[in-house]
């Protein structure tokens, strides 16, 4: 219920990451993971955990900005963005 974007905005996780360099920005995370797995369930074939974290950063679920960046929080989704 609630469609495909409730769906992958159920995965949302608790905090964002806060990686100070590009080193810290990671490619897969648990929450990648787990939308990967559910989207593949539903009948989506071609999904792995990168494109679900590819996602995830591109409609602002997470902000992977490095802190101190001028572009960290700007999505408001996250009181404490770094």
């Amino acid at each position: 219920h609630g469609g495909l974007d409730a769906l992958i905005w159920s995965h949302r996780p608790e905090r964002t990451p806060a990686p100070r360099v590009v080193s810290d920005v990671p490619a897969v995370t648990p929450a990648s993971m787990a939308l990967a797995k559910e989207l593949k369930r539903h009948g989506f074939v071609f999904v792995g955990p990168t494109t679900a974290q590819a996602l995830m950063e591109a409609i602002g679920m997470v902000d992977m900005h490095l802190v101190g960046c001028h572009r960290r929080g700007c999505s408001g989704l996250f009181a404490d963005a770094g």
